[in-house]
């Protein structure tokens, strides 16, 4: 579980900084600055859905034990 969970923290943080890259590197295109924005925003969206479902997974197994 803990290996899971920072494979999808690396993977979260690895999208972020290369959508970043993408947007620094846009040249003020309003499509790629758009699109790289977007990913960013999937990839924490992602990460919280993510650490959300752990969290409540774990919340359930501990009130069912």
């Amino acid at each position: 579980s803990t290996a899971v969970g920072l494979f999808k923290s690396v993977v979260a943080l690895l999208m972020i900084v290369i959508n970043g890259f993408r947007y620094i590197t846009a040249n003020g295109e309003p499509q790629k600055m758009a699109e790289a924005r977007q990913g960013i925003l999937y990839a924490a969206i992602g990460l919280i859905v993510s650490v959300s479902a752990v969290a409540i997974v774990t919340f359930a197994i501990q009130g069912v034990s």
